[in-house]
């Protein structure tokens, strides 16, 4: 898997678009891309849509996406991300993605 271009936003214009993001509940790819070339800087819509999954799904464990989990015990890794940061918590899932891959792949061949 490669890197993700949105993690090679500087990170003003990450949290900028990460606001926007979950202002129109993860789905307004067009408004993201025009934020994101509003500064100077292309990354496609189909990157962004990519990225807005991982936000959503960080954001979900966290508790802060447009449905907040409902009270629930969480493990001790949980909590880990709950208290992390947005970037930290994307990074770790592509890094478990990649790992994944890899994996499959050494199965399959």
């Amino acid at each position: 898997m490669r890197p993700s271009t949105v993690l090679g936003l500087p990170p003003q214009i990450r949290h900028q678009l990460e606001s926007l993001l979950r202002e129109k509940a993860y789905g307004d790819m067009s408004g993201a891309t025009a934020l994101i070339e509003l500064h100077g800087h292309q990354v496609s819509r189909s990157a962004i849509g990519r990225y807005a999954r991982r936000l959503k799904a960080s954001d979900a464990i966290r508790g802060l996406g447009t449905a907040p989990v409902q009270s629930i015990k969480l493990a001790p890794a949980a909590r880990q991300i709950e208290r992390a940061e947005p970037d930290a918590v994307v990074a770790e899932i592509l890094r478990l993605q990649a790992l994944q891959t890899a994996l499959l792949r050494k199965l399959q061949g």
